[in-house]
């Protein structure tokens, strides 16, 4: 049986990467920590596909695109899995 791996991400990380994404749209991304609900961020698809793509540059990985299902929180980018 299989161990299942996630990528090398911290949650700072995490929280970084979606300020980085935000950051031009959003006027105050200070509000935003690991409990952030993802749906509150308000990503269009544009931003959602960038968010991965400094998700993986910064944890060196590329992403699962099936691991993406059930995200609710800031917090849980940590559980992506790698392909």
């Amino acid at each position: 049986m299989r161990a299942i791996t996630t990528i090398q991400l911290s949650e700072q990380q995490a929280v970084e990467a979606v300020c980085q994404v935000l950051g031009a749209r959003v006027q105050s991304v200070e509000h935003i920590d690991a409990e952030t609900p993802l749906a509150e961020l308000g990503f269009d698809s544009l931003e959602a596909a960038e968010l991965f793509i400094v998700l993986e540059e910064v944890a060196e990985q590329e992403i699962d695109p099936g691991s993406i299902e059930n995200l609710k929180s800031v917090r849980d980018l940590v559980g992506l899995r790698p392909l």
